[in-house]
């Protein structure tokens, strides 16, 4: 909405019909209306894409009437909550998964009793902003890292119980800071939601390093062997 005006203002003012003055006044209007905008959102504690998603559904004049503001945010935040789950990279390119994504927002308005003859506007409305998401690899990528699992238990993933016990059977020793260095380096595609939280690779390695060397006192950068019965454990 705001874009579709800065450019209707901006087009008025190459073609003439505005003055440098009257275009910098648009411009300030616009401005407060963002400032607005924003602070609308704010006040009912949305995020800027659940702000998003509520001025889309509160467009039609009946139908903003007909709810409090409080009945509107549980139905935005409930939308938005739910098109994070089902929103998959390129799902806009795929019939299939559009046709899933308009049943969910479907289900979703006939819940709040959205008025059936205005669904249909809200449902391609509301789509728009998705659009627009699906293609910012900024975007995607946040969404895709907190998706991501979260390592709470080594012993949880085989694969690297197998190269923590190999790095604690080196010949010239090992520390936890150097396991969690090493295991940073080869495991961070696999937990991107971990990715720059050392305090969770240290309480979950150095967990698992010192019940495995009976060691609870082992500090992070001490080098240490495992001892030999304990390895052929």
């Amino acid at each position: 909405k705001f874009s579709d005006l800065l450019s209707e203002s901006l087009s008025a003012y190459l073609k003439g019909m505005l003055s440098n003055e009257e275009v910098i006044e648009e411009l300030i209007r616009l401005a407060k209306q963002i400032k607005e905008s924003e602070q609308a959102g704010n006040d009912l504690g949305l995020t800027k894409e659940e702000k998003a998603f509520y001025d889309a559904l509160t467009q039609p004049e009946m139908v903003l009437k007909a709810y409090s503001d409080e009945e509107f945010v549980a139905l935005t935040k409930e939308l938005t909550e739910e098109l994070r789950k089902n929103r998959t990279i390129d799902w806009n390119k795929r019939e299939s998964a559009r046709a899933q994504m308009r049943v969910m927002i479907k289900c979703l308005l006939k819940k709040y009793n959205y008025p059936p003859e205005e669904a249909q506007y809200a449902m391609d409305i509301v789509l728009k902003p998705c659009e627009e998401w699906s293609d910012d690899d900024d975007y995607t990528t946040e969404f895709a890292i907190a998706s991501s699992p979260v390592l709470t238990d080594v012993k949880d993933d085989a694969e690297m119980v197998a190269h923590i016990e190999t790095l604690m059977a080196m010949t010239n020793g090992t520390s936890i800071l150097h396991i969690i260095q090493s295991c940073q380096e080869r495991f961070n595609e696999k937990y991107p939601a971990m990715i720059g939280k050392q305090r969770e690779w240290f309480n979950v390695i150095g967990e698992y390093v010192k019940s495995r060397t009976k060691r609870y006192d082992l500090q992070t950068d001490e080098v240490f062997h495992l001892a030999a019965e304990d390895s052929a454990e």
